[in-house]
């Protein structure tokens, strides 16, 4: 490691940012000042070795950001400075038990070393600068707060919209602007007890607080009226979502020195961009959406858009429809065989989960999965599903039927949790299989959420046994060294290559390249979307090792899925 290292150049934001380094007793290799280099060519980066010399330049002001390599200084410095400078944590390969040690104390972000390029470095601490304005941005009530309430006042509310939406502009992300009225406030505040009128606005101020993220703000806007401003939203359900949550909160009753007071709360939501690009705008579209809730009746919320109150009410009676199903056994599996792409004898199968509503009849699995998605009941869906798949295949073990493998999805979600390891050693010993006998599908996307808890998660299941297939590959962002960071046994090509590969040289070229990085790098490939003897004929060539698809059969019932494993395995090949 270089003592100080400097470049000089103009630039601004990132680009010309200024990081402080602090290597004190560091595992680490001595590239990280090189690679910061790399991604910030006009930025200045300077290193230090001791505790005291990183406290000292952190407080001169000068820094932009904190980079801390492991050990204990890192740790010490994060307690006393992760408040006021945003900190990236780097480690020589990623240890999940100090990474996490490093989040609780303030961290940004915590990478490993190992696999790590310029251009990722640079995305993660654009972002972790951004989080860190935001965050303080939300913390910060300067303009002025409201005695009453404790919250931040109107001033204070119109000031960090502004800087809000300046942020929120230059990193393309959603702002949600929710103005909440209560309308009990006037009825009390009508007794002329100003006691109790401020007992109850600091009793809402608290529920409000308590139902939104630290980066969000939460301001009184005036009387019975508050405003909620959401931070790096997704979109409409993610903000009905906060909706509901302080809904319910405020349902219950509040008491005020021994007095019980029902709030009767209604709350108007307006986005940014697409609702406005000012402050006042999205102040009067989201108040607008706002009367009309209260015409609708108090507990409810409505959107700036009839379009979109429309949209979010469909998929509000879509979850609560997919709760009712998961209780009342209304969900099953289907299972697509997978073959070998040379032989045509089944190999394995694929559960694909599927939903038919009495009301709804059959759900798309595109529909309800994104649901589940957001509202977390992808984490007990996919539980069920690990464990339902995992008994098919015991008991088609049981009926004579050996060597196949069962290939399950998992979300993003279900890898950043603890107790994903759990939940599949649970199955596997219920139904007395070998871990080999499963197979992982995940996704692009899901790793890229958080690439270095998946790295951790997956290799602990990986050498447990069970392999790990990467779906779609090719559709998302994914770099050639993405295959050597995670543990994979499988590569799946998606179907959207595989669909024109008889007649189209890109997709044809695509589907070559894959295969022969995969060889080179010894991993299995599943075509799947294989629909045509001609798509069949390419593959085999190629070397592709299994397919799925429409010539083979698409997913069916338990039973049937067994029919046709008798007849792969009277000498009937699939594939022919």
């Amino acid at each position: 490691m270089q003592g100080v290292s400097s470049l000089s150049g103009e630039g601004d934001g990132a680009a010309g940012a200024s990081w402080l380094v602090l290597a004190a007793g560091s595992r680490v290799p001595g590239d990280s000042v090189d690679l910061l280099e790399q991604a910030f060519p006009a930025g200045r980066v300077h290193c230090v070795s001791s505790l005291a010399d990183c406290l000292r330049e952190a407080g001169t002001g000068a820094f932009d950001a904190l980079i801390l390599e492991p050990g204990e200084p890192a740790l010490e410095v994060l307690a006393r400075l992760a408040g006021e400078l945003p900190c990236l944590f780097l480690q020589p390969c990623y240890d999940g038990s100090e990474a996490r040690r490093a989040l609780e104390l303030g961290a940004q972000d915590c990478l490993g070393m190992e696999g790590l390029d310029a251009p990722r470095l640079r995305r993660c601490l654009e972002h972790a600068l951004g989080r860190h304005a935001r965050e303080r941005l939300a913390s910060m009530h300067a303009e002025g707060r409201d005695t009453a309430s404790g919250l931040a006042d109107r001033a204070a509310l119109n000031a960090n919209m502004d800087r809000s939406i300046g942020l929120a502009d230059r990193s393309a992300s959603m702002l949600g602007l929710l103005v909440v009225d209560v309308g009990a406030v006037d009825d009390i505040a009508g007794s002329g007890d100003l006691r109790e009128v401020q007992g109850v606005l600091r009793g809402i101020g608290r529920r409000l607080v308590e139902s939104t993220r630290r980066t969000d703000l939460v301001a009184r806007m005036g009387g019975g009226q508050f405003a909620v401003l959401l931070h790096e939203i997704d979109g409409d359900f993610a903000a009905s979502r906060v909706a509901e949550e302080i809904l319910a909160a405020l349902e219950k009753p509040l008491e005020v020195d021994g007095r019980e007071h029902w709030l009767g709360t209604s709350i108007g939501i307006a986005l940014f961009p697409r609702d406005g690009q000012r402050v006042e705008t999205l102040l009067s579209r989201a108040g607008a959406a706002g009367e009309r809730a209260r015409h609708r009746g108090r507990g409810g919320y409505a959107f700036h858009s009839e379009a979109v109150n429309a949209k979010v009410r469909k998929r509000v009676t879509l979850e609560g429809q997919l709760r009712r199903a998961m209780q009342r056994g209304g969900l099953r599996l289907a299972y697509q065989p997978k073959v070998s792409a040379e032989l045509g004898t089944i190999t394995g199968a694929e559960a694909l989960l599927r939903w038919s509503d009495p009301e709804l009849g059959d759900v798309p699995p595109v529909e309800f999965i994104p649901v589940a998605e957001e509202t977390g009941l992808i984490v007990p869906l996919g539980a069920w599903v690990i464990r339902e798949a995992t008994a098919q295949l015991a008991r088609w073990k049981a009926a004579g039927f050996h060597g196949l493998r069962m290939m399950v999805n998992v979300s993003a979600r279900q890898i950043e949790r603890d107790d994903l390891r759990e939940t599949l050693v649970s199955a596997l010993w219920e139904s007395d299989l070998d871990p080999r006998d499963l197979v992982l599908e995940v996704t692009e996307s899901a790793l890229l959420e958080n690439e270095s808890r998946a790295i951790e998660s997956l290799g602990e299941l990986a050498r447990m046994g069970l392999g790990i297939a990467l779906d779609d590959f090719g559709t998302g962002y994914s770099s050639l060294s993405f295959l050597k960071r995670f543990p994979l046994e499988w590569v799946k090509i998606d179907r959207s290559f595989v669909q024109d590969l008889a007649f189209d040289p890109d997709d044809a070229a695509i589907v070559t390249a894959i295969l022969s990085i995969a060889r080179q790098l010894d991993l299995r490939v599943i075509a799947e979307g294989v629909e045509t003897a001609a798509q069949r004929d390419f593959l085999v060539r190629h070397g592709c090792d299994e397919i799925q698809g429409f010539l083979i059969s698409p997913a069916v019932s338990p039973e049937a899925f067994e029919a046709q494993l008798r007849e792969s395995e009277s000498g009937h090949p699939f594939a022919a």
